[in-house]
């Protein structure tokens, strides 16, 4: 207990001290976190004459402004490639189209001129009167079309030839005026003729080498302009290829220098967030603000790391308690049930007057001592968080007459009237936790009585509408509370004042625990009072409305009307035989036994005359439940129709079903609840009743129904309970079979434990998973019909892992099942020691 003291005080200093750190007012340069560089809080990258160089503001801006130069050189190669193309298109239709065109148009002319010439030299009807005007116009067409194609023309000998064939035409056009100076009779017409024609046909020819040195020029113009498109292509390639380069190489730089480091911040963070404290903080010596914000996780690392170290100390603090207060309560329980026991026995052995006054001191003196046990008890769980809060139908008006009817002898003891006042406007029935509500009243009610020394206390219970609400009241007479002391109230050993503990007693965590469980249900409690004139103490819970309670199937079981039955029971551990034998016996039956799924294939094979019923364990040594369900069914003759019931711990549809397909009857949960297993026996031999059959609810019933209704019960209830021991498992086994019995089952227990610990906590410490789970089976059904609650839920645990081979499972169970034995083994003993009393006195 010194030892979680001093934790918790070392945690309390932890805690504060990080309290300290952010509420101090100061900032966080002056908070010293261990193994973290300081953290000014300022960025010191800005310093210098390049510090600006170095910011990511500075780096991202300069990436932008590349990625826009890049988009706009693009953008204006693009035009100058778009005009360079169009200048190209222009040219060729400039050029070489128009010089090929009117070379053609040239040749045609000429053509034209010359037939015009030729027709009217030779024409009988003489010249015509515009002849010379028709020759001076078709001349001119002639040498504008020579003209152009000269000038278009690429080739520069076309020129030469064009001023060859202007010549040329200089000549043929005189020659054409003297033929029409002379007549056709002329001595010289003919040779002057000649001479035209000859003309004529070398400007023809000449015209046709024009024609040709244009087309040529065609083809030298797109020589030329694919040189001019691929030189202008290489250079937009290049021009291309250095801006991407750029971009990829600006791009990886910031990746490097930017996202990377902020992915591994971002690790870094959520490693921390998760909880990994051993994580470094990378990029710490970085002067931009990827190293500020570096530095400030590298705060909040240090920060966590005391975080930690407190929560530590406090979880250990309080594990200190916790285990404190649970060792402390069963080390005083054990010898108190001894003290109360064996002074009930002292009571009634016929003591004199004042020896019997003594004894009652002695017994008044323990039962207070026992109450108190059970508020710090009540109290750790509480501030734990393990409150079991259950929904349940219940009858408003019976729970507040079964709180006043508890009380009222105290009541009546101090000469007080205790009422109940029920708002008629209430449901009559109500969901919700009976248990916790009766445990809240009869609180409250018991402190009223105690401080009230005239007058009376009123229990009352009302509806609020606005939100529906169950408000109670419990208004008493007495003393009052000022207000200095409500405040205080509802704390843990807290009591309004000092001198009550001398006067009244009690721990002070009554309040603390109505306040708590009031709290868990989704409720506020409160105190008005008037010092001199009495106090209210009330409560609201929220108001669901319930309906009628019909009671617990398995309660209503008044005894067994079956006719006596030839049992086998098939299970590998011997409390679940003696358990199962003695409530069979007790009812008539005839048992047998067989300790695996060979042995019991056997006995129903021989048995003679056959056996009626077979209780069969699923999980058995050498043959389990499944498979000597299997070969029971495949024997011959009558062996094979025996009805065969499950025993186990699985409850689940699954289980059910395979049970069902390896053919056997139904099913019961383990540990056996003796209701319904003869539930379940009436429910399969209807014709053996001795009085009234089965319900007509259960016969309407599914078999599968009827298997999940009779099954779940106890074993659910094991698993998903909170608390270590079940006594009234225990004390049920013992009023049905007798202490006797109750006794020889512990000692059964008792003396097999040591057979199998060996194998269940081998000495070297590696567990054998398959062997290990099976022993825990055994102990885990064993446990559950004792009542050793949480044995049977972590054999359950280690059961699972075992099959599962989870070694590593099993060395983390391993030793919280020797805990969880320890304990009940205690607990058990201790059981053990109550019944020999029971017995003791039952026989004086």
């Amino acid at each position: 207990m010194a030892t979680g003291g001093a934790a918790a005080v070392k945690a309390g200093r932890g805690v504060g001290a990080l309290k300290q750190m952010y509420s101090c007012g100061q900032t966080l340069p002056a908070c010293r976190v261990p193994h973290q560089r300081a953290y000014r809080g300022t960025v010191e990258f800005g310093t210098g004459p390049l510090g600006m160089f170095r910011t990511i503001r500075f780096k991202l801006a300069a990436a932008f402004a590349v990625a826009v130069l890049a988009a706009v050189t693009i953008g204006i190669v693009a035009v100058l490639v778009v005009r360079s193309t169009g200048d190209l298109v222009i040219r060729m239709y400039d050029q070489p189209l128009q010089a090929i065109n009117y070379a053609r148009l040239a040749q045609t002319n000429f053509v034209t001129l010359d037939l015009m010439v030729d027709r009217a030299l030779k024409s009988a009807d003489g010249l015509p009167e515009t002849f010379r005007e028709d020759l001076e116009i078709n001349d001119e067409d002639f040498l504008s079309s020579l003209a152009v194609a000269e000038e278009r023309g690429l080739n520069p000998e076309i020129r030469k030839y064009v001023a060859r064939i202007r010549e040329q035409n200089q000549a043929w056009i005189e020659a054409v005026r003297k033929l029409t100076d002379m007549t056709a009779t002329s001595p010289d017409h003919q040779a002057a003729m000649q001479g035209m024609e000859e003309l004529g046909a070398g400007i023809i020819s000449n015209l046709e080498i024009v024609t040709q040195m244009a087309a040529e020029d065609g083809y030298r113009f797109r020589l030329s302009a694919e040189e001019t498109i691929k030189n202008a292509a290489d250079r937009t390639t290049f021009l291309i290829a250095a801006l991407f380069t750029l971009v990829v190489g600006i791009t990886i730089a910031l990746i490097r220098n930017i996202v990377t480091p902020l992915n591994r911040l971002t690790r870094a963070t959520i490693q921390l967030a998760g909880g990994d404290m051993d994580v470094v903080v990378p990029h710490t010596s970085r002067r931009d603000e990827i190293g500020s914000v570096a530095g400030a996780l590298g705060v909040f690392k240090g920060a966590m790391e005391v975080v930690r170290e407190a929560q530590e100390k406090a979880e250990a603090a309080t594990r200190a308690k916790s285990e404190f207060l649970a060792m402390m309560s069963h080390e005083i329980r054990t010898p108190m049930n001894g003290v109360l026991g064996l002074t009930r026995l002292l009571l009634r052995s016929g003591l004199n007057e004042e020896q019997a006054k003594l004894a009652t001191t002695v017994l008044q003196s323990g039962q207070s001592l026992l109450r108190i046990l059970n508020d710090i008890l009540d109290f750790s769980k509480l501030e734990a968080g393990k409150a079991d809060i259950e929904i349940l139908d219940f009858e408003l008006v019976s729970l507040i007459s079964g709180t006043t009817m508890l009380m009222r002898n105290r009541a009546e003891e101090k000469d007080l009237w205790l009422r109940e006042e029920v708002d008629g406007h209430l449901p009559s029935y109500l969901k919700g936790d009976p248990n916790r509500l009766r445990q809240v009243m009869l609180n409250l009610v018991g402190n009223a009585i105690k401080f009230t020394e005239s007058g009376g206390v009123t229990l009352r219970a009302r509806a609020l509408a606005e939100p529906a609400r169950l408000r109670v009241e419990v208004v008493d007479t007495g003393i009052g509370i000022s207000e200095a002391a409500r405040a205080k109230l509802f704390g843990s050993f807290v009591q309004a004042d000092s001198s009550i503990t001398r006067r009244f007693g009690g721990t002070g965590l009554g309040l603390a625990i109505c306040k708590k469980l009031v709290e868990a249900m989704g409720g506020a409690i409160g105190v008005d009072s008037v010092m001199g004139q009495g106090s209210t103490f009330w409560f609201e819970v929220p108001l669901l409305e319930g309906s009628a309670v019909t009671g617990d199937p398995a309660g209503d079981f008044d005894g067994h009307a079956v006719r006596p039955l030839r049992v086998l029971v098939a299970d590998d551990n011997a409390v679940n035989r003696k358990v199962l034998a003695g409530a069979l016996a007790e009812h008539g039956h005839m048992v047998v036994f067989a300790v695996d799924g060979e042995q019991a294939v056997a006995v129903v094979r021989d048995a003679d005359p056959p056996l009626d019923l077979v209780l069969m364990d699923v999980h058995m040594p050498r043959m389990d439940g499944m498979s000597a369900a299997r070969a029971i069914r495949a024997l011959p003759g009558p062996a094979s129709q025996v009805t065969i019931v499950a025993a186990t711990a699985s409850v689940g549809t699954n289980g059910i079903q395979r049970c069902l397909d390896a053919g056997m009857n139904a099913y019961v949960s383990k540990p056996i609840d003796p209701a319904n297993l003869f539930k379940v026996i009436e429910r399969l031999f209807p014709d053996g009743l001795m009085q009234d059959g089965p319900s007509t609810e259960a016969a309407s019933m599914s078999p599968m129904d009827m298997e999940m209704a009779e099954a779940g019960g106890t074993a659910n209830s094991l698993l998903t309970g909170t608390e270590p021991f079940a006594l009234e498992m225990l004390a049920e086994m013992a009023d049905s079979m007798g202490p006797d019995m109750a006794l020889d089952l512990i000692d059964t227990f008792l003396s097999i434990l040591p057979e199998v610990e060996p194998d269940l906590f081998p000495a070297d410490g590696a567990p054998v998973p398959h062997q290990v789970g099976e022993v825990a089976h055994s102990l885990k059904s064993a446990a559950g019909s004792l009542g050793m609650a949480q044995v049977y839920r972590t054999a359950a645990a280690v059961e699972a892992a075992g099959h599962q081979g989870d070694a590593d499972a099993l060395l983390s169970l391993l030793p919280a099942l020797r805990r969880d034995l320890d304990d009940g083994l205690i607990w058990l003993r201790a059981q053990r020691e109550t019944f020999e009393a029971a017995m003791a006195e039952a026989g004086s």
